[in-house]
């Protein structure tokens, strides 16, 4: 049954390879040269196994410059945006009727713009010799920067005491075939400089704890990482401290100094941080309270009765 499922997802996946192949050729010809990020940048690298990986999306960065070349040559093609795009989104998502996956055309590397900035992530990508065309991926080291990334701002992971075993997986191969070229030091600096240590120490201690992923032990001192590896085991005990937990970080997570930081350009502490996410609480509360008064209102309710009447 195994075998089945990795058979059919390795087909999957080099039919999405060639769904890449055309987007960045059409990229290519607006003179646009894409990084490539996350599960498709796996498939790319050397001796990777296509069939182990579960895809559903084709994450590039685009620069700044090239944004709108770059959304003019999906469109050639036949791709549509996704839904309304709020004006703070990170990336835009393009869709295409019988394709397998979206594209998502990054203007930066998540909600985030002080651990790894457009622009550093620019400079540090590496040439990928492929058929796709013209391609960069994310070196090595960012590409392990943005797994804690997605651990600590863009996923629930690290409030909600969730265990990304896949994430986890995912660095344990990188680093068997290219662990010699992460600077973890680079990012034990970084983390440290902007107030992320306990994030990154608590994701390095349980890749190393539970798949023996070789973290340098200077990542690993911020914060109390065995005590948030212990509570994640703890609410696998016992499923209904688990739900509180992960009802409580649903509530908090949005707040996320570097979400805030983001959408508002607050900074990442300090007054200016609190008054934003006051502010943005005050927005939630005012929409949520203008939505409840509308379904009591008496036009609501008079609209409801003529739509069961009919």
């Amino acid at each position: 049954y195994l075998m089945l499922i990795y058979d059919h997802n390795r087909r999957r996946n080099g039919l999405i390879l060639d769904q890449a192949r055309e987007a960045t050729t059409a990229l290519n010809g607006q003179d646009s040269r894409p990084i490539f990020m996350k599960g498709c940048l796996t498939l790319l690298d050397k001796g990777s196994d296509i069939g182990s990986s579960m895809m559903t999306d084709i994450d590039l960065i685009v620069r700044e410059d090239e944004f709108a070349e770059a959304v003019s040559a999906l469109r050639s093609l036949g791709y549509q945006l996704l839904g309304e795009i709020p004006a703070h989104a990170h990336a835009r998502t393009f869709h295409r009727p019988m394709t397998l996956v979206t594209i998502d055309l990054h203007c930066h590397v998540g909600p985030q713009l002080k651990l790894l900035p457009t622009t550093a992530a620019s400079q540090a990508a590496i040439a990928i010799a492929s058929d796709l065309g013209a391609i960069e991926g994310l070196c090595m080291t960012h590409r392990v920067l943005l797994m804690i990334m997605t651990f600590g701002i863009f996923e629930r992971h690290y409030l909600s005491g969730h265990i990304p075993l896949n994430n986890f997986h995912k660095l344990a191969t990188l680093c068997r075939h290219g662990g010699d070229k992460v600077d973890w030091r680079y990012i034990a600096d970084t983390v440290a400089a902007h107030g992320f240590a306990a994030e990154c120490s608590a994701w390095g201690y349980m890749a190393h704890r539970l798949l023996e992923v070789p973290v340098p032990a200077y990542l690993l001192r911020a914060g109390n990482p065995r005590q948030h590896l212990r509570r994640c085991l703890q609410q696998l005990s016992f499923p209904a401290l688990d739900r509180i937990v992960r009802s409580r970080a649903a509530l908090t997570w949005p707040f996320n100094r570097f979400r805030m930081d983001y959408r508002y350009n607050c900074g990442t502490g300090g007054t200016a941080l609190l008054t934003t996410r006051i502010r943005h609480l005050t927005g939630i509360l005012m929409r949520r309270g203008y939505s409840l008064s509308r379904r009591h209102s008496p036009e609501f309710r008079q609209t409801c009765q003529m739509s069961d009447s009919r």
